[in-house]
């Protein structure tokens, strides 16, 4: 499959070029239908949000899960291995009985429950240190923290690979659609509006004082 990238000239991604890996047309309908006979890997929660942040180009450069070079690199470097920063591994962790069921090379669908979003062309699989990687992310071994529960609970294998995607994940198909730009909606937006300078603001929860401040000060 060739890849569907796309460069912009205004605010260049990271790694310089937008990643995507969303399928569409023909090749969309061949691949949902050739996923309905692979080997279904089970995604979590964490896992279909990073494989709609892999498909769209929200975590360009890359074009699937990390393999192991770039997994340590970014544990030990918080670097990737080609040298652009990064600080948290994006892994697809199995169980170790599925993992032997899947050969290097394999192409395996990827299900958010019943419903398949897309294929990984596994590229490797390998083993990791569970508390090597909790105490180097999120400087604990404490399962209290839910990162570290989350690390703890996950398979022993990661799957490492490229992806595509034939259908967005279910709540992003189904809530929000009139607000959810992917980064090339975004950047065309900008363009068709003549903007230049533009403020981002990222929250995990209901905006704050605290937070309104940052952008109304960064917005002057």
């Amino acid at each position: 499959m060739t890849d569907q990238n796309h460069t912009f000239p205004l605010i260049a991604p990271h790694g310089g070029t937008l990643i995507n890996r969303l399928l569409s047309g023909e090749m969309q309908e061949l691949m949902r239908e050739r996923a309905q006979s692979l080997v279904r890997v089970p995604l979590s929660a964490l896992n279909v949000a990073d494989l709609e942040c892999i498909s769209t180009g929200v975590f360009s450069p890359l074009t699937g899960y990390m393999g192991e070079a770039d997994y340590r690199s970014v544990l030990n470097d918080m670097h990737l291995v080609n040298g652009l920063p990064w600080t948290i591994p994006v892994t697809l962790a199995v169980t170790s009985e599925l993992a032997a069921k899947i050969q290097v090379g394999q192409t395996v669908a990827l299900a958010e429950g019943d419903r398949l979003l897309g294929v990984l062309e596994v590229s490797e699989k390998f083993g990791y240190d569970k508390q090597d990687e909790a105490q180097k992310v999120f400087r604990t071994t404490e399962d209290a923290h839910p990162g570290v529960a989350r690390v703890y609970a996950q398979g022993d294998v990661y799957l490492a690979g490229d992806i595509w995607v034939f259908d967005r994940p279910q709540e992003v198909a189904a809530t929000f659609t009139e607000l959810r730009y992917t980064p090339a909606d975004t950047r065309r937006y900008f363009m068709a509006q003549g903007w230049r300078r533009i403020v981002a603001f990222q929250t995990r929860n209901p905006i704050h004082r605290a937070h309104e401040y940052i952008q109304k000060t960064a917005l002057e």
